[in-house]
């Protein structure tokens, strides 16, 4: 079973139009010069192991945490940051769960660091997005099923 770029594309919609009431558009790969990222992660565990990966830019996370703690930007401080993007994260993840095979449990949000994201595969599925020139990357991860080489076959 494979969750389709469509099911990332709704979910992710769904998410930033109901939580921080902003419409995202579908739109061509960002281009490295587009400035700074920031990504969370969470994990699936059982049934469908993988990860699910959230990049926007900085300016875009500014925005949502502004919308989420109902704060004015120049009172945001980097927890609030992090707190907002563990929390897309977690929504995000936390729809697509709905869509793998049960029992699938998630992880808690953590902080993609930048030396973590030099080392990312291409996605199983992925979705990208656009607001106001910023980019949002949607990417889900599917662990391959490890085999013991230890293991007879007799």
């Amino acid at each position: 079973m494979s969750v389709a770029t469509t099911d990332i594309e709704a979910v992710t919609t769904s998410v930033f139009e109901s939580m921080l009431e902003t419409t995202l558009i579908p739109g061509p790969p960002p281009s490295p010069a587009e400035g700074p990222s920031v990504a969370g992660v969470i994990r699936l565990r059982g049934a469908y192991p993988g990860e699910v990966v959230v990049e926007m830019s900085v300016p875009l996370l500014q925005k949502a945490a502004v919308a989420m703690f109902q704060l004015p930007e120049a009172e945001l401080e980097a927890e609030h940051l992090d707190d907002a993007l563990r929390e897309i994260t977690n929504m995000i993840g936390g729809n697509i769960k709905c869509l793998v095979p049960p029992p699938t449990t998630l992880s808690l949000p953590e902080i993609l660091s930048e030396e973590h994201k030099k080392y990312l595969l291409p996605p199983s599925s992925h979705a990208i997005f656009h607001f106001g020139g910023a980019p949002v990357l949607v990417r889900l991860y599917r662990d391959m099923v490890s085999v013991d080489l230890n293991q007879s076959n007799g």
